[in-house]
């Protein structure tokens, strides 16, 4: 499956926006767009790890998440699906305008899984990927 054909990100280290005659206008630092822009320049070829059964029917997952707004996916414990649903989100696109949060019932499990989630990605904790406790309940966030 490949990723949605996202904007290219601009080039440099400022995200600019193109204007209707085709100039460039630096983006404000904290903007939404450019949030946007750096999450999509951030994006690495995802891998998946061929053994687990969430992997092997990602594509079917992939298709159930782009066209319901719930999904529920049952399986085994180690079959990955806290590990690799998120992986298959961020494939389709979902997690670049906003974040992708995943509850745990533990704060020390919400801070291992974001903690796997970054490694799988090639990305450090903090940036594309953490974690956080709001209210109640911690939270991965992808």
């Amino acid at each position: 499956m490949n990723l949605p054909d996202y904007p290219t990100p601009p080039s440099g280290s400022a995200a600019t926006a193109a204007t209707a005659e085709g100039s460039s206008t630096p983006l404000p630092e904290n903007s939404v767009q450019a949030r946007r822009a750096a999450r999509i320049a951030a994006l690495q070829p995802i891998e998946y790890p061929a053994d687990l059964p969430v992997v092997l029917r990602r594509e079917e997952l992939a298709r159930a998440i782009m066209a319901n707004q719930v999904v529920i996916v049952c399986g085994e414990t180690g079959s990955g699906k806290t590990t690799q649903l998120p992986k298959i989100c961020i494939s389709i696109g979902r997690g670049v305008q906003g974040a992708i949060a995943h509850t745990q019932p533990r704060r020390v499990a919400a801070r291992t899984v974001a903690s796997r989630i970054a490694f799988e990605l090639k990305t450090e904790m903090g940036g594309m990927v953490g974690w956080m406790q709001n209210g109640l309940e911690p939270v991965t966030l992808v």
